[in-house]
């Protein structure tokens, strides 16, 4: 019987707000990730 594996994972990303386009273009281009929630502060925050 095979089993139904699940791998969950995560990152907490500090990014300086002039570089949120550029590191969520990255986050994006490996298979499956997602990026539950941006926090806009000083600082910008992917989850």
């Amino acid at each position: 019987m095979a089993l139904n594996e699940v791998h969950i994972s995560s990152l907490v990303v500090h990014v300086a707000p002039e570089h949120l386009d550029a590191i969520k273009n990255q986050i994006t281009q490996y298979e499956n990730a997602e990026i539950y929630a941006i926090a806009l502060k000083e600082k910008s925050w992917l989850y």
